[in-house]
Order: C-alpha cells, then structure tokens, then sequence
C-alpha cells in the first residue's frame, strides 16, 4: 500500500493555504491524532458516501475533527458534495476541488488517489469515525486545559476572576461530553419527537408547551407566541436609546412568569434590585419616579407585587447582574441548564453592552461573533432568547422618521443573519388621530414592528407607551380608558396625609390605570 504523499501546496492554492497551517501544536509532546484513522475515514466515504458522511454528521464530525489540515480540506468537499446531492467519488471530488481551488493545496491528484487505495470495509467506518471524533475531544481538553492553567497562573482578580475560569471550563466539558455520547439515539429519538409533533399538527393538535406571550393580545393575536419550537431562538427585541425595549422586556418576563413560566435574566445595563423594583412599577402601573410618595392602599399593592417578583428568585427567576464575556455568559447559561433544566425565557439585556474574550479588528464582527454564539446556545437548548439591541440613528435622521428595518440594528452586520425574528419599536411623528408626538409627551403611540420572521409573517401593530408608567397597552383598552374618563369625569381626587392623589401616585390623569 503506496504511503500518503505529504501534501505539497502551490502558489496557486490561495485562500485555501491558510488551513494548512491551523493544526494545533503542543508543547514538549505530539497531539494526539492517527493519520490510519483519518485517512480510512476519508476512503470509507468515498466508497459509500452518504451513509458514513450520516454517520459523521451524527457523531457531530466537521472539517476541524481532523488534526491533519489537508485531510480536513478533503472532507470540507465531500460533505460539499454530499449537501449538493452529487456522487462523492474519486472523479468528482477532485474535480470538485480543482473547482473551489483547494486540489493543489493537498498535495493534487495523488494526494486523493492515495487515500482512495486504502480497502476499509463499510463496518469499520463506525469504529474510524468514533475514533477521529474521540481524538478531537483529547486535543481540544488538552488545550483548553492548558491555556485554563495560563490564565489561572496570570490570575489578579481574586477569586470572583477564578470562579469565571471555572465556569469557563465547567461550559466547555458540558459541551465535550454532550459531544462524545452523540449516538444513533439522540438523532432517533430527535426524529421520533419531530415525526410526532408534525402528525399532531396535522391532526390539530399544536405543541403549546413553547409559546411565551407578550401579553399584548393584537401582537400575540397577529404575530403568534414566541415559540421555539417554531425556532424562535435568536429574537432581537431593537429600539432607540430610551425607546422603551427594557420596559417592554420588563413586561413580557413578569407576564410570563404568572403564566408559569421560568426565565433567565442577563443585565448589563442594569442591577437586580432595580429590575424588580421598575417590574413591580410595571404590575401596578405606578410611576417608578413616585414610589416615595404612594398613598397607603397603592403603597400596600406595590408591596404585594414585589413581595410576589422575589418569590420568583430561584424557582422561576434567575437574575444575573454582572459584567461577564459572551463566552462567560454561555457557559453560565448551560450551568444553569444542568442543574435547574433549561428555562423557557432568556433575556440578555443588551446585546450593544456586551464584549468578547476574543480580539476583533471591527466592533461590528466582534458582535456578530456574540450574536451568532448566542443563536447556537439559544437552539442548542431549544429556547427562546429575547436579545435587546439598539438601533442607528441614521434610521430616523436618513429619509424621515421611516419604520426601521433589519439593517437599521447597530452595526447589524452578522446580526440580522442570526436572528430568527426582529422586533423593532418605532414611535411615528403623528398618532392615528394626526397629532403630533412629542420627546415630552407622557403617551405617545408606537408601533411593534416584525421587521423578520423566518417561520411567520411580519409587519406592525400599533399600542400605546405611557413613558411615565414605563408601560405599554393595547389601543383598545387605553382608548377605551379615555372615553369613560370623557363621559363620566371623576372629582376631584382625595388627597391622603400629604397632599398626594392616588392618580399622581400612578403618574396618570384621570383615565386611571388602563
């Protein structure tokens, strides 16, 4: 049997060059590997194609599974081919690869004959494949291991920085594990659980067990839950500075948990105690700016509420307040999913705040990078994540105060492309009765806008946003709410011991709490 040739690259390689070089190296010792493994990989998939490549996609293989580059090059154009529905034999991957350029830089023709003489038997692709994937996982626990033990070494943050190294690795061993008891199972167990909710769909019986409601009925009524299993994953929630996305965050969170639902929370704008304090505010539509100043029944209803929000901790509401990297984040999330299970609603508040442990040269791909690790942690766990961003302000000084678009998120880049749906709030010049809007003005009608919804229809709902109550309402029930207060004008209000109404106290005229 003709030994493999070492791969020669020519100046006509190009961009494909660069792989070459990305096997990881080790000091004082070999990276665990086996060229035997590999390469009789490769040949049992150009023997018979698409059952091992089902294989490999089972056991989660991809071009980095292979510590020799030019082996992992090879396999990048089988599973092209096997995508593109095409033979994956000899012929056609190299023409294949003469295509894309990337033949040369492995050595050419020979290179592929080589592989293709070894005779695997189709029974032992199974063994090769489990042991490309086993040794994967060494090189990356060896490296991962290593440069954990650098930083730990380098540690001058006491023993808050060391916890966030333990989570660290404590995220990347979940995820090493989940990947080496990849077997036939899960992906037939998958395909069982998806066979039977498309036969109960069919049959009318939707699975509900994912939706998370607004609690805005013409949002929820028009646009349909925030559903998961609809892969509603990634769901940006974007609007200007002060546009209101925390407050309506807010509101769907405390809306969710009374349904009896569970939530995680990430805020990097702002801390736990305020959160609860405002979402309280919310419940009781009381002006946050007021709360030393309640009359006693308001002041014995906001008690209640927040007395009920802190129930929540650590049953059915996880806040978390600190400062953490997206990778620090992720790690803490699938912490959380072992030890509680995965919880129905995560909201990261917001994504503009946050930063990575890598270097980028753009702020724009360093949060394209953060959006996309967040899209595959969020489908991973087959959740929600209701992400807040902000938006440009070219979208209101470019071409009028225009309804904004998926372009509009703030260096949107590879944003737009990982969210499942976006969901911006727009506040128009003018009302539906043509007044004018104004910064100051204590209503102001906005419109929820589906800018994307890549299983759903888009488009906008109106409602109305009291900015002093940090609250939205459907049109219906705050106009409704007017009128009553037209026909039947209240008088004037008691004041309590200090000269204070109950309408002031919820920062509200006489309508009342809508």
């Amino acid at each position: 049997m003709p030994s493999l040739p070492s791969p020669s690259p020519s100046p006509s390689a190009g961009a494909s060059q660069d792989r070459i070089v990305r096997a990881p190296q080790f000091a004082g010792r070999p990276a665990p590997h086996s060229p035997e493994a590999e390469t009789t990989l490769l040949s049992c998939l150009m023997l018979d194609g698409a059952d091992v490549m089902r294989l490999c996609h089972r056991l989660k293989l991809c071009e980095a599974s292979f510590h020799i580059a030019a082996h992992g090059i090879v396999y990048a154009a089988l599973e092209a081919l096997y995508r593109a529905r095409q033979p994956m034999d000899l012929a056609c991957l190299a023409e294949a690869m003469k295509a894309a350029k990337t033949l040369e830089a492995v050595g050419g023709v020979a290179f592929l004959m080589a592989v293709s003489e070894k005779v695997p038997t189709i029974a032992q692709a199974e063994y090769f494949a489990t042991q490309v994937r086993d040794l994967w996982a060494m090189r990356g626990a060896i490296r991962e291991f290593t440069q954990a033990t650098e930083r730990v070494h380098g540690n001058t943050g006491g023993g808050e920085q060391l916890a966030g190294e333990m989570e660290l690795m404590a995220g990347w061993i979940a995820r090493a594990l989940e990947l080496l008891r990849a077997d036939a199972a899960t992906m037939a167990e998958a395909a069982a659980s998806a066979l039977d909710r498309t036969l109960a769909k069919l049959d009318g019986k939707v699975d509900r067990s994912r939706w998370l409601f607004t609690g805005l009925h013409e949002f929820d009524k028009h646009f349909g839950a925030l559903d998961a299993n609809n892969e509603d994953w990634l769901v940006i929630l974007g609007a200007f500075q002060a546009g209101g996305k925390s407050s309506l965050a807010r509101q769907i969170v405390v809306n969710n948990l009374r349904q009896g639902k569970s939530a995680v929370l990430f805020l990097f704008e702002t801390g736990l105690a305020l959160w609860l304090e405002n979402a309280a505010c919310v419940v009781c539509a009381i002006n946050p700016r007021a709360l030393d100043r309640l009359p006693a029944d308001l002041r014995a209803e906001y008690e209640t509420v927040l007395r009920e929000l802190h129930g929540y901790l650590g049953k059915s509401l996880w806040i978390y307040d600190e400062h953490v990297p997206a990778e620090l984040l992720v790690a803490r999330l699938d912490d959380h999913a072992r030890r509680h299970g995965a919880p129905d609603l995560i909201v990261v508040d917001h994504l503009h705040l946050m930063s990575s442990q890598r270097k980028f040269a753009k702020r724009e791909q360093e949060l394209g990078f953060i959006a996309k690790l967040l899209a595959r942690c969020f489908k991973r766990l087959n959740r929600t994540g209701l992400v807040l961003a902000q938006l440009n302000r070219s979208a209101r000084t470019s071409g009028g105060n225009r309804r904004p678009e998926p372009h509009d998120v703030r260096d949107s880049g590879e944003i737009e492309q990982a969210a499942r749906r976006m969901i911006f709030i727009h506040t128009p010049d003018k009302d539906m009765r043509d007044q004018e809007q104004t910064p100051n003005q204590e209503q102001v009608m906005v419109e929820l806008v589906q800018a994307k919804h890549n299983n759903g229809r888009t488009g906008s709902r109106e409602f109305w946003f009291k900015r002093n109550l940090t609250r939205f309402y459907d049109i219906g029930d705050a106009e409704l709410n007017a009128e009553r207060a037209k026909v039947a004008p209240a008088a004037s209000p008691a004041a309590d011991s200090r000269g204070f109404t109950k309408e002031q106290g919820r920062g509200m005229g006489k309508g009342g709490r809508a």
